[in-house]
Order: C-alpha cells, then structure tokens, then sequence
C-alpha cells in the first residue's frame, strides 16, 4: 500500500467511526432537548389554566371550554391526590389513520370546590420533524466537512510528499554504472532535503567503488592474459616430455585444468568490462534464426556426447540489430546452459518469435533461485562452472534494452528473452 493511501485511509476510518458514533448522539440531545422544552411548555399551559379557571361556573362553561381548547382534558378526579406527571402516549388519528405520538401532562386542579384530573396533549409530529431537521442539516455540515478535510489533507498530503515520491523515482531510474549523476528537485522541506544530500552522498561512495571495483577487474583480468598464456603453453610442453611418470604426469594434468578455467574466468571477466565499457560498438542486422541454427552445430558434439534433440520452433523471421560477438555469446551462452543441466536422451527447445527467444530443457536439478541466478560467480556445486556465463547474458540484454527472464515451468528450466 502506498505511504499517501496509507495515511489517508487512516484519516477516512477516524471520521467515518466519529461521524457513525456522533450522528446518534446529536439525534438523542436534540430530541432531549425538544422534548424538554415541550414539558416545560405543557407545564407553562397548566398554569394558564389555573389562572381562567374562574371564568368557569358551570357544566356548560366546562363544556364549551374544552371545546375551545380540544388539547386540554377534564375529568373527575378518582384520587384526591394526584401527582404532576409528563409522560408519552400514542392516540388513533383519524385523518391520518395511524397511531400518533404524543406528549401529555397530567395533573390535578380545583374548579368549583371540584377535584378534577388535568390533562394537557401536544402531538410530537412537529418537535420530531425539527429534531430531525436539525440532526440532517447537522450531518450535512459534518459530512461536508469531513469531505473538505479528506480533499484538503489529501491535495496537501500530496504536495508535502511530492519530493519524496520523486526521489523515489529517481532511484528508481538510477542504474549503477549507467546513470552519472542522482538528480533531485529540490525541496523546501528540510527533511526531504537532508535525504537528498545524504542520498546523494550513498549513491557517489557507491558509484566510486562501483568504478574502482570495475577498473581493477578489467586491470586484473587483462594482466592475467599473457602470464596464463605462457603458464598453459609451458604445462603442454611439459605434459609431452617422455621423461615423466605417472604420478607426474597426473599432477601436470590437474594443473593444466585449472589454468584453462583459470583462462576461461579471465576471458569472461574481460569480456564483462569490453561490455560494462561500451567497446562492441559495431552494430548489424543479424537473422535471429539463422545464427540459432549456426550455435546449434557448434555445439553438436556436446549435443551428441549427451544424446541430446534439438526442437525448434521459429513462428517468424526476426532480425536483430546487435554486434554479432555479443549476441553469438548470448546465444552460446544460453545453449550450454541447456545442455550442462539437462538429463541425458532429453530435448533442448529452441523458440524465435516475433517480440521474444525463449529456450528449454528438461532438468534433472530443481528449480535454480532466480535472485542469484544472474549474480556473477554464482557458486554452482552441480557443473563446478565459473558462473558468469549468465552474468554475461544478462549484462548483454541490458545493453540493448532487452530483458531476460527465467522461470520453472512443467519441469522445465526456462530462459527466455523479450526484445521490446
């Protein structure tokens, strides 16, 4: 999840559980406070009652004024004593046909030397559609700024986190070796601008051994050349003499196998620093099939000492634009992966098509790790090989833009390569 969503989830929880349980709340004060304030009114009318009460003398008077005021009912008192009481009560409305609420005050009162039971209705209609008028324009006002506060905090969440976000990108383009220099917007947020000087500072001491470490390999690698040379050629000499017994001669043998692999991780170290320095710069349009058949005979007494088939699969005609050592390396390369790990009497594919190559072998081992399956000097206790034939591979990809993958698939190790 991203640093932005993260925190502005948080945000939308916070105000969505503050306005779930606040909303109720309001309802319930408000609704108490109406409420209140209909008891006190109904009180308000008792007293006005005591006051005219003299105005009535007769059943008559008793008559024609409760049906000038319809809310107000009078009733010979059961008990002496009665005591104030306000309470709710649901009535039958005729035009509506439904049972209304409604607020009544019960209380006693003295009408000519009489005990009669007091009581005073309103219905509620009218204080439950202003509490609910209250409580909606209340939530209106919450919910628009809860609104407003999301918009807000999110435009300036973005903008406070924008240099973060482009430095991220930034490192994201960044390629050691390739990419010169770490360039930052600068940021008027001293955080984001202490980061940038203390990325770029990481970046430059990295880049600096990146370079030293570059520079000695292509150093080392091209004064081992002629000392190997002479070292292998003075072992063969050696190895043809007639003078040597057995044990001699097996000792001679182990040392000259070890100054060939000797020579092979000089040749691909040197090769890796011609590619890392950008010295193939000579480009042709190669028929992608054709060199494919031309590696395939090359290795035909590897393919042969292994009982190995070749199947091949060529939808359509693809001409790269590369240098031809590069890409006859990359092929090679790729080949004798194949044919190192596949089990004996098995079937090496060979796919071309339009966009991409892919090439697969059924493989007694199990699946290769892909993180380190392209790290040079990959320790490989199965063949004993130097492990930068992929390193290679995947370093040539590169220079041309394109990209190598690897995955295990019904059994079979699979490389392929996507030109675009």
């Amino acid at each position: 999840m991203k640093l932005l969503n993260f925190t502005t989830r948080a945000i939308v929880i916070y105000s969505s559980i503050l306005a779930i349980i606040s909303i109720p709340i309001f309802y319930l004060i408000i609704h108490e406070i109406a409420i209140r304030k209909l008891d006190n009114e109904l009180r308000y009318y008792g007293t006005l009652v005591e006051r005219t009460k003299q105005n009535i003398h007769s059943q008559k008077d008793l008559e024609l004024y409760q049906k000038l005021h319809p809310e107000i009912e009078l009733a010979i008192a059961n008990s002496s004593l009665l005591i104030d009481t306000v309470f709710t009560e649901f009535h039958y409305d005729i035009e509506t046909r439904q049972a209304v609420s409604h607020r009544e005050y019960r209380t006693s009162i003295s009408i000519n030397d009489k005990r009669y039971e007091l009581i005073i209705r309103q219905p509620m209609i009218s204080t439950t559609e202003m509490t609910l008028a209250v409580v909606a324009t209340q939530c209106l006002f919450i919910i628009g700024f809860l609104v407003g506060t999301f918009l807000i905090n999110r435009r300036l969440s973005k903008w406070i986190w924008r240099p973060f976000y482009e430095m991220l990108i930034a490192l994201k383009d960044f390629k050691l070796g390739k990419t010169r220099d770490l360039l930052f917007v600068p940021s008027k947020i001293s955080e984001f601008a202490d980061l940038q000087i203390r990325l770029k500072e990481l970046v430059s001491e990295n880049t600096k051994a990146y370079e030293l470490q570059k520079k000695f390999t292509a150093n080392a690698a091209h004064e081992l050349q002629t000392p190997l040379a002479v070292f292998q050629s003075n072992l063969e000499l050696l190895l043809q003499t007639k003078s040597l017994d057995e044990e001699q001669s097996v000792i001679l043998q182990k040392l000259l196998e070890t100054t060939l692999r000797l020579s092979k991780l000089q040749k691909a170290l040197l090769l890796l620093s011609r590619i890392e320095g950008k010295q193939f710069i000579e480009n042709q349009k190669i028929d992608l099939v054709e060199m494919c058949n031309e590696i395939v005979l090359r290795f035909s007494q590897s393919l042969e000492a292994k009982s190995l088939t070749i199947r091949s699969s060529y939808g359509s005609s693809k001409n790269l634009t590369a240098n031809r050592v590069l890409l006859e390396t990359l092929l090679s390369n790729l080949l004798s992966n194949a044919i190192r790990y596949s089990r004996e009497k098995g079937e090496v594919f060979l796919i071309v098509q339009s966009d991409y190559f892919e090439i697969q072998n059924a493989g007694d081992k199990m699946k290769l790790e892909e993180g380190e399956l392209f790290e040079r000097f990959r320790k490989d206790n199965y063949t004993g090989n130097i492990g930068l034939g992929l390193a290679i591979a995947k370093q040539i990809c590169e220079t041309y833009g394109w990209r190598i993958g690897y995955r295990y698939e019904n059994g079979n190790h699979v490389f392929s390569i996507y030109f675009s």
